[in-house]
Order: C-alpha cells, then sequence, then structure tokens
C-alpha cells in the first residue's frame, strides 16, 4: 500500500473521530437532557377542595373528641378544661390523608402532601413512577386559623364567659351558636377569598365544664 493512501485512511480515521466525538458530547449535553415536570391536575384540585370543605364543616377530620351531627363529626377544640386545639401541621396532614384515601376517583396512585401558605394550599402527588402532579387551591386558612386559636386561647383564660372584644375584633364574621348551657358551636366566616371564591365557613365546639 502506498504511503499517500495510508495518509488518506489516517485523514479519515481522525475526521470520524472527531465527529463522533463531538455527537456523543452534543447527545450528553444538559441542553438535551430532558427533565421531568410537575403537571398541574384539575382532578387533584377537586380532591382538595372536597377535602378542605369537609374540614371547613368538623374543624378536624380526625377529632379527638366532637359532636355528633348527622354525618358530621364538629371537633371540640376545648374540652372540659383542655385544649384539644390540632396544629397546622396535624390538620395539612388530615387533608392529605383524604386527598390520598380518594385518589382513586382520578384514577392514579400516589401520596398527596398538602401544605398552606399564604391566602392559598399547594398540593403535590408524588406518583410511583417518580412523576409529580400538583394543584393549588386559594383559601386563606391560616388567616382564618389564627382566629380560631386566638379564640380558643381566650376561652382557657375565661372560660366562664365568651370575650366579645376577641370574637368580633376579627376581620372575618363569627357566629357563635349555642348548643347547651355549656356547649357552643363557633362559625367563622371567611367570604372575601372564600374557597375558591365561595364563602369559606370554619366550625369548631366548646364545651367549657
Amino acid at each position: 500500500m502506498a504511503k499517500g493512501q495510508i495518509t488518506i485512511y489516517i485523514i479519515l480515521g481522525l475526521v470520524v473521530l472527531i465527529f463522533g466525538g463531538a455527537l456523543i458530547y452534543k447527545l450528553m449535553s444538559p441542553d438535551l437532557i430532558v427533565e421531568r415536570t410537575d403537571t398541574s391536575s384539575p382532578c387533584l384540585k377537586k380532591l382538595a377542595i372536597d377535602g378542605l370543605t369537609k374540614l371547613s364543616m368538623q374543624g378536624s377530620l380526625d377529632p379527638e373528641a366532637y359532636i355528633a351531627s348527622k354525618s358530621l363529626k364538629i371537633a371540640y377544640f376545648y374540652y372540659k378544661d383542655r385544649s384539644l386545639i390540632p396544629s397546622i401541621d396535624i390538620i395539612e396532614q388530615e387533608v392529605s390523608f383524604y386527598i390520598t384515601d380518594h385518589l382513586d376517583e382520578c384514577n392514579i396512585q400516589g401520596d398527596a402532601h398538602l401544605v398552606f401558605e399564604k391566602e392559598h394550599a399547594n398540593i403535590i402527588l408524588r406518583m410511583p413512577d417518580s412523576r409529580n402532579q400538583t394543584a393549588k387551591v386559594n383559601v386563606d386558612f391560616l388567616s382564618v386559623f389564627t382566629v380560631v386559636q386566638n379564640i380558643v386561647s381566650q376561652v382557657e383564660k375565661t372560660p366562664e364567659w365568651v370575650d366579645f372584644e376577641t370574637v368580633h375584633g376579627t376581620p372575618f364574621d363569627v357566629m357563635i351558636l349555642k348548643v347547651d348551657k355549656t356547649t357552643m358551636i363557633y362559625e367563622i366566616t371567611d367570604a372575601e377569598l372564600g374557597l375558591e371564591g365561595r364563602p369559606f365557613k370554619y366550625r369548631f365546639a366548646v364545651k367549657l365544664i
């Protein structure tokens, strides 16, 4: 084989090697990496709204003590000298469990996690295939629950009488329903932001003795 032919083969080999290396680099470059992105789920949002609606009617989805009313269990947040008000973390967990338990309505599987933030709740569903679905619900639960905490705190201090200054000094409408001499149901209504534009009525019960 002539020396010139060998040189040509060497040059061709180098060209193939260079272009092949460039192609491999391009395929492995970050620009071509397809990342998994979260997708918004209307069905997940519906389940969250359902869970928050039931929460608003009961105060808690898994109350320690409650007034039984038809299919509802209105939670006692104060019961005979003892505060039973749950933490925000517990309530987030309760609604998360509710959503997860009803995922068959959306024909999906996974674990739902709800977190309250200012004027909305974020929901993320972690699915078995590592994909995520998300939803966002407009509700100012944190502000409503702050009012609840203030009322329960005042009841603890003066259980013998209702502090109407605390009740009426809130940005929301507060109604007190007297069940009997020692039992009352509080209903706090956020009619402005509400729950997705509808009035959000949050209830809980108090038993003094």
